[in-house]
């Protein structure tokens, strides 16, 4: 499973845990904007990410630039692993 693929997944299995509708989600939307989670939900979704993929967000970093949609999240993602 490539890195976009399991960041959609957890998406909607946080969607689910939240009693919402998991619908498909592209990479470009913003996951805000999506109804998908709540707040609470995009902080756990960028702890998992942390976790996930071993690396530290800096909290300058959290921003819709960085982590507002899965194909930002990747690019972030393999950034911080370079």
């Amino acid at each position: 499973m490539n890195t976009a693929d399991a960041i959609r997944q957890r998406v909607q299995e946080a969607a689910k845990q939240l009693g919402r509708n998991p619908r498909p989600v592209t990479d470009d939307e913003i996951l805000p904007e999506t109804g998908l989670l709540d707040s609470a939900g995009i902080l756990e979704l960028v702890l998992w990410v942390e976790t996930e993929f071993d690396i530290e967000i800096p909290q300058e970093d959290f921003t819709l630039d960085n982590l507002g949609s899965i194909r930002q999240m990747v690019s972030y993602i393999e950034s911080r692993r370079a």
